[in-house]
C-alpha cells in the first residue's frame, strides 16, 4: 500500500490515469517495460467530465491502445464508493473479489473511505484496515495506490502528508507529488516530480522528474519521465 501525496491541482489524477493505462496495456511507461495487469480506478474526487477528460486524455498520449485491452484489462469507476446505498468497503470488497485487480487506485482517501475528520487516527486506522481487507480479497498479488493531499510550509519548504498521522504509519511507502513554484508555461503544463520520502529497500528509490506536452491540438497528454538522483540538501519549491 502507497500513499501518493500531492496539493490540488499538481497532477495526481493526470499520473494515476496514465499510469493505469499503460499497466493495462502493457505499454512503456517512464522508461520501464510494463507487463498487462487489471486495474481498478476508484475515482471518488473528480466529476464526469473531469473523468472524461483525463481518460481520453491519456488514451490518445499512449497512441491509443486497443479498446478490447483496455476492457479487459481496466475497470473505472466514479463516485461509487461516494455514493453506495451499503458500506463503501463491501463495495469496493465486491469489486476487488469480481475482477481480482493487480493494481487498485483510490482517488482519494477522504471522500472514498468517507472519512468525516480527516485528522481522526480512530477512522484513518478503521479505513487503512479496510482497504488492507479489499487487498487481500483481490490477492496477495495485489498493490494498492492510496491518493492523499499533503500541506506544505511555504516558509520551510517542508511537506507532510495532510490529516491524520496514522496513514504515515500504516503505508508501505509514501511518494510526495510536487511542482516547482511560478506560473505554468504558454501551454497551461508545468514540470512535477515524484520522490519517495524515505528510501527502502524495495520501490521508488529516485527521484521522477515528470515532463508533460499536449498533442494532436490538445487532445492528447504525453508524460515522459526521467530518473535523477535523490538530493536531501534540496531546498523545498513551493507549490
Amino acid at each position: 500500500m502507497i500513499a501518493l501525496c500531492g496539493v490540488a491541482g499538481v497532477g495526481k489524477s493526470t499520473f494515476g490515469y496514465t499510469l493505469c493505462m499503460a499497466l493495462a496495456t502493457g505499454t512503456e511507461f517512464f522508461g520501464r517495460p510494463l507487463v498487462p495487469s487489471r486495474v481498478l480506478y476508484m475515482d471518488e474526487e473528480n466529476g464526469h467530465r473531469d473523468r472524461r477528460a483525463y481518460i481520453y486524455r491519456a488514451w490518445v498520449g499512449l497512441g491509443c491502445p486497443n479498446h478490447v485491452d483496455l476492457a479487459q484489462f481496466i475497470e473505472i469507476h466514479g463516485f461509487a464508493l461516494t455514493t453506495s446505498s451499503g458500506s463503501w468497503d463491501q463495495q469496493l470488497r465486491a469489486l476487488a473479489d469480481s475482477f481480482k485487480p493487480h493494481l487498485i487506485v483510490i482517488d482519494t482517501a477522504t471522500p472514498a473511505c468517507r472519512i468525516k475528520d480527516e485528522n481522526s487516527n480512530g477512522e484513518a486506522a478503521v479505513a487503512a484496515q479496510k482497504l488492507r481487507g479489499v487487498m487481500n480479497i483481490a490477492g496477495s498479488d495485489c498493490s494498492m495506490l492510496v491518493m492523499k493531499h499533503l500541506k506544505v510550509n511555504h516558509e520551510t519548504g517542508q511537506v507532510d502528508m495532510r490529516g491524520a498521522k496514522f496513514w504515515k504509519g500504516t503505508v508501505d511507502a509514501i511518494l510526495y507529488h510536487r511542482r516547482p513554484g511560478g506560473r505554468p508555461r504558454k501551454d497551461g503544463l508545468f514540470r512535477s516530480y515524484i520522490r519517495p520520502e524515505k528510501v527502502r529497500a524495495f520501490g521508488l528509490r529516485n527521484e521522477i522528474v515528470i515532463e508533460t506536452h499536449w498533442i494532436e491540438d490538445d487532445k492528447g497528454l504525453v508524460l515522459t519521465g526521467r530518473d535523477e538522483p535523490l538530493d536531501e540538501k534540496k531546498p523545498g519549491h513551493d507549490e
